[in-house]
């Protein structure tokens, strides 16, 4: 047995007597990360293998000499692209192991929407995958976990109140439910006040059929309710309640994730014909059946023509194009940026190329061509930089004498969007800025009024759902923390790992090619809006699932371990054991 003193801040000490030291077993550790977040005294860190690059046959990537791979280890890696911190090494690895069961549950440890994630998250931890970077492809992370969500039920939830402190979280869109999640599962009563009739947010009214399962995310929105979220829907935020009376009505803390729900159109000459949208109110419409092409159909608001032209290059701007060709229309996409400047993931740009829409880069509208109210095209110049004005908004510079128009009779603008808080912020003593954004503190997410955060889309409208999620479950931890008088960081915060010993290291000897779910028939493109994406049969899965390579383990600080054995109760690969201290 060892004497350990552990010392706190403040300069308070606490003396521990040692019996056992935990001991990790790196090629049974998958790294899926819950002993370094459970560890009380934080002494279990994440290394990362050096993967051997130097021979030209082994793969088909450049050449990379030992002292650059053994720098590049440690900077690049799946856990670190997460912003929800899941590391995706652990329930892959599960997958490869057929413990399907098990890989949910690392999957939704950290994720209380995996059903979001698994269909529409833009999978940067795919980016960084060091079987990308330095060998051939990455692992299909994505698919592997809509594999996981659409074969394993998920196991019963409860959130247990701990204390007597209410909550008020205003927007139920994929930030807020984060967030509620969150706060609940740590013990306090939460209560969402939704605008609309339905929790999801954008995610839900937004986002085309084709690209999400709509019923499996209701289920899943209901499955947190259940659980012991409280709703109340059909809310006038600002109004009815507004900031003070939940203030005034004993909640602890109020979050404002309202989302960005207000779609935007350039102020360009013709931009009020009609046949113009922006596209945030026109997929609400397109998702709510309410889009025609017929000349008089009633009980529609949007009629759209033959030929159109979306205006964008962001993932908004490419569901729209990819939703208005399942409709029976000619489309075209543009954009300022170009190359990799290109606001929509490369893998989104691939499939609507396939579907048949051109994505012009590189230009500008300058006006919308009418013959009175009726669009007959817009104009066009070639853009050769792209600066910002004092807001932040874009402000590209064109070149004259490049100007061409393209035909069309309808016009969607998916130029940007932004979260409606007007009426919450009227009378209520929210400091904003000239663009009528909510001031608040970076780190914290707290605003001018004590005791209230802001979180998701109302922070920053980025279109991403998992950034959205990531803003909502900060906001959760600063509201924990103010409401217990401490200072807590996210444990599941992505931390650079460290190298690997040489004996570790990684020789990729066998090249192995990607799987892909079958792919569903491309026919179904031109008049449908089911689901695109394919879903793995439980053998490809297994089989893609094995080809990562297991950059990553999780090792123990033996100096500072002081054998509690949380980290080995908690396991779900049976890696670390406990050893014995001798006397």
């Amino acid at each position: 047995m060892e004497k350990l003193i552990i010392s706190f801040e403040g300069g308070n000490t606490h003396e521990q007597i040692r019996t056992a030291v935990a001991s990790i077993d790196s090629e049974l550790c998958v790294n899926c990360g819950i002993c370094r977040r459970s560890c009380p005294t934080e002494t279990i860190f994440e290394y990362q293998r050096d993967i051997c690059r130097l021979c030209p046959d082994c793969a088909p990537k450049p050449t990379m000499f030992p002292e650059e791979s053994k720098r590049y280890a440690s900077k690049h890696a799946c856990s670190l692209q997460c912003p929800l911190g899941t590391i995706p090494e652990g329930y892959v690895n599960m997958i490869a192991q057929g413990k399907f069961d098990l890989a949910y549950d690392l999957i939704a440890e950290l994720n209380p929407l995996p059903v979001i994630c698994a269909m529409i998250c833009h999978h940067p931890c795919e980016a960084d995958c060091k079987r990308s970077l330095l060998v051939d492809e990455p692992i299909a992370i994505r698919a592997l976990k809509r594999f996981v969500v659409e074969n394993v039920t998920p196991p019963p939830l409860h959130f247990e109140q701990k204390y007597d402190k209410k909550i008020a979280v205003i927007g139920g869109g994929p930030a807020g439910l984060t967030a509620a999640a969150d706060l609940a599962a740590k013990g306090y009563k939460v209560k969402i006040f939704e605008a609309g009739s339905e929790l999801g947010g954008m995610a839900k009214r937004a986002i085309p059929d084709f690209r999400i399962n709509k019923e499996e995310l209701t289920a899943e929105v209901q499955r947190l309710i259940d659980a012991g979220i409280e709703v109340e829907y059909g809310v006038t935020f600002g109004k009815d309640p507004s900031i003070q009376d939940l203030l005034e009505d004993k909640y602890a803390a109020v979050l404002i994730a309202v989302g960005a729900s207000q779609g935007c159109v350039l102020p360009i000459p013709g931009s009020d014909a009609e046949q113009v949208y922006d596209a945030l109110n026109f997929m609400k419409q397109i998702n709510s059946n309410m889009v025609t092409r017929a000349t008089n159909e009633p009980g529609r608001r949007f009629k759209v023509g033959e030929k159109a032209v979306v205006i964008g290059g962001g993932s908004v701007a490419l569901d729209t194009a990819r939703s208005l060709k399942r409709l029976g229309l000619d489309v075209k996409c543009a954009c300022l940026e170009c190359g990799c400047e290109v606001p929509a993931p490369e893998w989104e740009i691939k499939e609507l190329n396939e579907e048949g829409i051109e994505l012009i880069e590189s230009v500008s509208p300058t006006r919308i061509i009418t013959d009175f109210f009726t669009v007959k095209g817009v104009e066009f110049k070639k853009v050769s930089s792209i600066g910002k004005d004092k807001n932040g908004c874009f402000n590209p510079i064109t070149v004259d004498g490049t100007e061409f128009v393209i035909d069309c009779d309808t016009v969607v603008f998916a130029t940007g969007q932004k979260a409606n808080v007007r009426a919450l912020v009227e009378g209520s003593g929210l400091e904003t800025d000239a663009a009528e954004r909510i001031i608040f503190d970076e780190n914290t997410l707290a605003t001018s009024i004590p005791n209230v955060f802001v979180a998701g889309d109302a922070v920053e409208a980025r279109g991403s759902v998992i950034t959205a999620m990531a803003s909502g479950r900060k906001a959760a931890l600063s509201i924990d923390n103010l409401i217990q008088g401490r200072s807590l960081t996210d444990r599941a915060a992505p931390v650079e790992p460290r190298l690997a010993p040489m004996h570790e290291k990684i020789y990729p000897a066998v090249r192995l090619e990607r799987l892909n779910p079958q792919p569903v028939p491309r026919t179904r493109y031109r008049d449908t809006f089911e689901q695109v994406e394919g879903v793995y049969d439980a053998e490809t899965a297994v089989l893609e699932a094995k080809r990562c390579m297991k950059c990553g383990y999780s090792d123990v600080d033996t100096e500072n371990c002081i054998g509690c054995g949380v980290c080995a109760k908690l396991c779900p690969a049976q890696a670390i054991t406990m050893t014995m201290v001798k006397e």
